[in-house]
């Protein structure tokens, strides 16, 4: 039986064609026309024999037990630069970002002389995230010239964090390149019913460029108060290239760092009041056609530790 439908044209004046010239039997014409075609057509399927191969029964597969182990490792991939190895790496650079390259996966691109651009396996800008004490910097100024790693200088940062995997949900958790963490130095406090007082002091100096700069860190505390102030200066002239490449112009820079932090112990945890000034008289870009002069930033910060 061959089923015509009117809604295709093109099979209606094909097939009597094609039914004389392929079979001399009896050809059946059952014209459905309007709303009724596609009904009788489902009608006429519905009576055919199912195929066996949709007929066989389904095959039981095995079980499968899933359990987790308590001491399964973490999936965070990363490293902490401790306070010690960043002495050794501020040495060479005043520049934060630039220091984080030692890390695997970690590069940069380079600007100011304290100004690179960290890159985590090849993603950047806000594609990662950057923690400065537990608050997130966006860039600022054309081309980025002021990245959040900007604000810290290597002399007076605690330790830094660089994850390179996937992003906890602690450190924000949205950020698909990575996570880069600042940290200061944590408050001290006295033993109970003494006084404390502290400090410590360091400086450099740099043959290419004629670089320089020091840090001071003097922290007063009692048992439930901490008084802590630090301090930094770093200045350079333009580095010089090598062989006979002589100097690279507009690569100088200046910056001063102040930052001030009262703490305090209470029942319920620990409260910080924290206050930062960061001011470059002047930075050259050697890779832009501008340099940045007289740049203050000012940041404040309070929070509560349970």
């Amino acid at each position: 039986m061959t089923i015509m439908l009117d809604s295709a044209h093109c099979a209606a004046t094909t097939m009597p064609a094609f039914a004389r010239s392929t079979s001399k039997q009896p050809t059946f014409k059952v014209r459905l026309a309007g709303s009724f075609a596609f009904p009788a057509l489902v009608a006429v399927l519905a009576g055919a024999p199912i195929s066996r191969a949709f007929a066989q029964d389904g095959t039981p597969l095995p079980e499968v037990d899933v359990s987790s182990a308590s001491e399964a490792g973490s999936t965070v991939s990363g490293e902490r630069l401790s306070p010690s190895r960043l002495r050794d790496l501020q040495v060479g650079s005043s520049d934060t970002a630039a220091i984080l390259q030692s890390v695997p996966g970690v590069s940069g691109y380079g600007a100011g002389g304290f100004s690179t651009l960290p890159v985590i396996r090849g993603l950047e800008a806000q594609r990662l995230t950057v923690l400065v004490d537990g608050v997130a910097i966006a860039s600022a100024c054309p081309n980025d010239m002021n990245p959040p790693l900007s604000y810290t200088d290597p002399q007076t940062v605690s330790a830094i964090d660089v994850i390179t995997g996937v992003s906890p949900v602690s450190y924000g958790g949205d950020s698909i390149g990575g996570i880069i963490r600042v940290e200061s130095a944590p408050p001290r406090f006295a033993k109970q019913g003494e006084t404390l007082l502290t400090g410590e002091a360091s400086a450099f100096y740099r043959s290419n460029g004629d670089g320089f700069g020091g840090a001071l860190s003097v922290t007063a505390a009692s048992d439930r108060l901490s008084l802590t102030y630090s301090g930094s200066y770093t200045q350079a002239g333009n580095f010089k290239g090598g062989g006979s490449l002589g100097g690279v112009r507009s690569s100088e820079y200046a910056k001063t760092d102040h930052s001030l932090n009262l703490a305090a112990q209470v029942s319920n945890g620990l409260i910080e009041l924290k206050g930062g000034y960061h001011f470059t008289p002047y930075e050259g870009f050697p890779n832009q056609y501008m340099d940045m002069t007289s740049c203050p930033s000012s940041e404040h910060l309070a929070q509560l530790a349970a």
